[in-house]
């Protein structure tokens, strides 16, 4: 996976209505305009929400010629970021610091953004499919799209009580009916439990989505992921740690060291030595993926040209505190790293990630036996995952292969599933097309919604 083309922080730059604006260079004031004014239509609408820009992409395609394509923005709440994509030509970046600027709309009632707006750009301003309040307090219930839905679902639910209660009592919405319809694509759970199932925080005991840190190593000798990089932790825990290039990835004496120690999926070193007469770490792309998650859990960190263990975190190595390791590794994994990492893909997948609890709670409800990614897909994929992966695959969309290398693979790391190709997958397929779940899955996931 590639790094965005732009990184900018705007709390590192005056704002453009200062004094200070005006120290900039030419061009450094005309690159911050843009930067507020994608900030601005991206906090006009909610979180969530794609918006096409009024704006074009200035990117020089040529000398004297500029991109001018279509600009797609979007503003995360975890994390606090705005993501903005050229999709002519895909330049793209990421707009961070920008909470306290003055161009953060979102601070702003829904009244001041539409007028605030409508002067700036000389047209109505109509946000059409955000939830805005306008538009569910007509006196009836508004007939909705499933993106819509999930929009309103989301808006509604990180309300308070009372601005809930009123906001029914205005408009007149029988909740009720919406929620029945809502239950049948979302394995029985209302509006409210999905909303607590999404936002819950993984690291209590008490929350919705229950993890069980006391599992013993016998129970995750199987995980792939959890056996190499608990090797990886011991190998960098000792004096020396693991010696490293100049470029900070592993040297290879300790690469050949640890392949034979690890554990791999069928085939997978025999391809790695087919096609590299010396290994280097990325080579070996999920040794690498390992070291970059053991890096992000702050087990291990770079030191004077070394890969060393953290001291203060040291008793996660030891063999009595395997469901621990394996606990803070799976938190890890899916709620502070990029999934698509794993998969060396360009593309990120916020929305998705976004949705994994779900994607656990669904897998599990429906993976008992063997089930086909497709049909698994269709199941799990609430509507803002779908349109994600119908965006960064134009040309040819499979949700099947795409949740299996974003979610699925993992999981099979993890130990969680087991995967295989179906009688009828075609010898020149790569991915299995079908998977269930492990006794694993249940013994460490439980919902509580």
């Amino acid at each position: 996976m590639s790094e965005p083309d732009v990184q900018v922080d705007l709390s590192s730059y005056p704002d453009i209505n200062s004094d200070e604006f005006y120290s900039l260079t030419g061009d450094e004031q005309i690159d911050l305009e843009d930067y507020h004014t994608l900030t601005e239509e991206a906090t006009a609408v909610p979180p969530g929400q794609k918006v096409l820009c009024q704006s074009f992409c200035t990117q020089e395609e040529s000398k004297y010629q500029m991109c001018q394509g279509n600009v797609e923005v979007v503003r995360l709440q975890v994390p606090q970021q705005i993501r903005w994509k050229c999709l002519k030509c895909g330049h793209n970046g990421i707009i961070t610091g920008f909470e306290n600027s003055s161009c953060n709309l979102s601070r702003l009632s829904q009244e001041e953004v539409i007028d605030y707006m409508n002067k700036k750009y000389g047209n109505p301003f109509d946000i059409e499919d955000g939830p805005g309040f306008d538009d569910f307090t007509g006196g009836e219930f508004p007939i909705m799209s499933p993106e819509e839905e999930e929009d309103f679902v989301n808006w509604f639910n990180s309300l308070d009580e009372n601005d809930r209660q009123a906001i029914l009592a205005d408009s007149g919405i029988d909740i009720d009916q919406m929620t029945d319809a809502f239950r049948e694509t979302t394995g029985g759970l209302d509006p409210g439990k999905l909303y607590e199932l999404m936002s819950a925080n993984w690291e209590v005991s008490d929350g919705p989505v229950q993890l069980n840190g006391k599992l013993s190593a016998a129970e995750l000798e199987k995980s792939i992921l959890f056996r190499n990089s608990r090797a990886l932790l011991l190998k960098a825990q000792k004096e020396d740690g693991i010696g490293l290039t100049n470029a900070g990835n592993m040297q290879r004496k300790p690469i050949s060291e640890l392949i034979p120690e690890c554990i791999w999926p069928e085939g997978y070193i025999e391809t790695v030595k087919e096609y590299n007469k010396v290994i280097n770490e990325h080579d070996v792309w999920l040794l690498h993926s390992f070291r970059i998650l053991l890096q992000l859990a702050g087990l291990v960190h770079k030191h004077k040209g070394r890969l060393k263990g953290v001291k203060k975190n040291a008793k996660f190595s030891l063999k009595s505190r395997s469901g621990e390791l394996y606990r803070h590794l799976f938190i890890t994994y899916f709620r502070k790293m990029n999934i698509s990492y794993l998969t060396d893909q360009y593309d990120d997948y916020p929305y998705l990630q976004e949705t994994v609890p779900y994607i656990l709670y669904r897998t599990q409800q429906l993976a008992d036996d063997w089930i086909p990614f497709d049909e698994l897909a269709e199941q799990v994929l609430l509507p803002s995952s779908h349109q994600e992966i119908i965006s960064n695959n134009i040309y040819n969309t499979n949700f099947g292969d795409e949740i299996y290398k974003m979610v699925l693979k993992p999981l099979e790391l993890f130990g969680l599933i087991e995967t295989r190709k179906s009688a009828n997958r075609p010898k020149w397929r790569y991915f299995p097309d079908e998977c269930r779940k492990t006794p694993l899955f249940d013994k460490f996931i439980t919902f509580r919604i």
